[in-house]
């Protein structure tokens, strides 16, 4: 392992007993993540996604293979489970001051790194509450507060937006991407990939213990988004005949006022022509597919067979 690579899985395997004999979590699972990137671990629920984690953080271990991390200390590694992982006996600022200074830190640099994780997640002013008053989301907060406190060089994340609101998601996003630009190596797993998507440097896509895909995310959007919208806006209305045209330029037709279509990716501008060519246009706007719509388009192709 060079100092640029932060994990390195080699051949890794994982299965679990089943009323039925032998369930595969992972199936020779190879990759390298360099330093300083923001990754996006992908798939379906019971893909392998939590195994992985697990074994990287050394909660489980592989039936064969392994996962090596370019840190020097356990303190520079931030985990944050879906299981609850508190600390009942600690406040919440206890729960998170603790890390960074079981760690190393000093009590100075601990209690900055507390209040500062605190602040992201939205919880600085619940510092003196004990964890059990808390609700689901709240310690899901807790959790990824502890995960980020410190100095870490590596951050693994489990669903770390659950309970958290919209501004508080960006906000935790963003300070991961900076992060990430400080050399941190960020590895998010999530079903919100509207929230992620211009946050991530790169797709793990995981499917029945399988890795799939290691891209980056405009090529995987690439590989697997087949169309894109197109919204027109247009003098007078269109009659049955002019619709019945336009149709043939398009998957499907969303709505008619104003009108806006699924097309191929790439063919819009035949649409625009055929659309010209019928009435006068006043407005053309193009929205493309994101990370959500080619995990679907993914999931819709990968069920079919």
């Amino acid at each position: 392992m060079t100092r640029q690579h932060m994990v390195v899985a080699e051949r890794v395997c994982r299965s679990y007993k089943g009323p039925e004999g032998p369930v595969t979590a992972l199936d020779d699972v190879s990759f390298t993540l360099e330093a300083g990137r923001v990754v996006l671990l992908l798939g379906p629920n019971g893909a392998g996604k939590s195994s992985l984690v697990h074994i990287a953080c050394q909660v489980l271990k592989p039936d064969s293979g392994r996962i090596s991390l370019g840190i020097t200390r356990g303190s520079e590694l931030g985990w944050c489970s879906q299981a609850q992982m508190i600390d009942w006996w600690a406040t919440v600022y206890g729960n998170v001051y603790l890390g960074p200074r079981l760690g190393g830190s000093s009590r100075k640099e601990a209690a900055a790194a507390a209040r500062e994780a605190l602040e992201l997640v939205g919880l600085a002013d619940l510092g003196s509450r004990h964890c059990d008053s808390l609700s689901g989301g709240q310690l899901q907060r807790v959790q990824v507060a502890r995960a980020l406190a410190g100095r870490k060089k590596l951050i693994f994340l489990d669903e770390p937006t659950v309970g958290l609101d919209a501004d508080t998601s960006l906000a935790l996003l963003d300070a991961l991407l900076e992060r990430a630009r400080e050399g941190t190596t960020v590895v998010v797993a999530t079903h919100e990939l509207d929230l992620v998507e211009r946050h991530c440097d790169e797709v793990l896509l995981l499917e029945r213990g399988r890795l799939v895909a290691h891209t980056a995310p405009a090529e995987f959007i690439g590989a697997w988004s087949t169309e894109e919208v197109a919204e027109i806006t247009h003098e007078g209305e269109l009659t049955d005949g002019q619709l019945e045209a336009l149709k043939q330029f398009t998957v499907s037709v969303e709505q008619v006022e104003p009108f806006r279509a699924r097309v191929p990716r790439g063919q819009s501008h035949l649409l625009l022509q055929a659309f010209s060519a019928l009435t006068t246009v006043t407005g053309f706007r193009l929205e493309f597919p994101g990370l959500r719509e080619a995990f679907l388009k993914y999931r819709e192709t990968e069920v079919a067979q």
